[in-house]
């Protein structure tokens, strides 16, 4: 018969990986801040037409709403980084309006 202690010991082991095996995948995986958004209906922005009733039924409700000079702002963001493998997708809306309608916006992806 075995000793207690090495069936303690098996046992440990045993835990400490399936711990590892329930933790790698948040290693590896990727982190995520906002939400996808249609990047193609950017195009459809129209400065001093397209209102926010418009971009809330074109995109949804914005990641942040801010105030730049005096000017209301919202931010639509979409961010996706792999923890390993280095690979990063990242892509972000920036608009502000005079009023209830578009005075400028801006546009960055670094995916197609």
């Amino acid at each position: 018969m075995k000793p207690m202690r090495s069936v303690a010991v098996r046992r440990r082991r045993a835990r400490w990986v399936l711990a590892l095996f329930l933790f790698l995948p948040f290693v590896a995986g990727c982190a995520t801040v906002g939400r996808s958004f249609p990047s193609e209906k950017v195009s459809e922005i129209e400065l001093g037409e397209t209102t926010k009733s418009d971009l809330l039924l074109m995109f949804g409700r914005p990641y942040r709403r801010g105030i730049e000079d005096g000017d209301s702002t919202w931010t639509y963001v979409h961010y996706k980084v792999r923890l390993i493998g280095g690979t990063t997708q990242t892509r972000d809306l920036y608009l502000r309006f005079d009023g209830e309608t578009v005075r400028s916006y801006t546009y960055n992806a670094d995916v197609p």
